[in-house]
């Protein structure tokens, strides 16, 4: 048995302006948001997964604001494969047999038998960038992952926006009353 090494994904074009684009989502002050977790848990029975979780990603860091099962917080996105989605937004990306994979086995979560499955979509903001990722995974490979999994993972990456604005909205009355009481005193 040889060693592997893993390679990350590059960083995006517009890596600038997605950062900025996920600092004024809001999204990261969600963490263990529970609309957030739900859709985590959606994804993860909808798709049959061990694990699912909405990830956003900023500078050198995956943060895992919502998932199923636990790990929660963040992770060097130098090891994590949701980096690879941010490169082709457009299209879920899909690693059926990571241990098989001779660029992907080398991740540290591939190696310690995490990851055997992996499937990402995108979370595009309002002006079209992409932020992060619902990802879901199996400690197993799969043998497919058919365009109708694809598409409801694509659907349910597409509903994290929605939700965390209307999260935030629900949440505006206390700061608002607290902005408003910094500014009279």
């Amino acid at each position: 048995m040889g060693i592997t090494v893993f390679s990350p994904a590059p960083v995006p074009a517009n890596e600038y302006q997605r950062r900025e684009a996920v600092l004024s989502s809001g999204l990261l002050s969600l963490r263990d948001d529970p609309a957030l977790t739900a859709l985590a848990h959606e994804a993860r029975a909808a798709l049959s997964a061990d694990w699912a979780a909405v990830v956003l990603v900023l500078d050198d860091w995956q943060h895992v604001v919502a998932s199923t099962e636990g790990m929660l917080g963040r992770h060097r996105r130098s090891t994590c494969l949701s980096g690879y989605v941010l490169v082709q937004p457009a299209t879920p990306f899909l690693l059926l047999d990571a241990p098989s994979d001779p660029q992907f086995r080398g991740n540290p979560f591939v190696e310690d038998g995490l990851i055997g499955f992996y499937a990402g979509a995108a979370i595009i903001d309002r002006d079209g960038f992409p932020i992060g990722v619902l990802c879901a995974t199996d400690r197993t490979p799969r043998a497919r992952f058919d365009e109708r999994e694809q598409a409801v993972l694509t659907a349910l990456a597409d509903r994290v926006i929605p939700l965390g604005a209307a999260a935030q909205a629900m949440s505006l009355p206390e700061h608002g009353a607290l902005a408003t009481g910094l500014r009279g005193s």
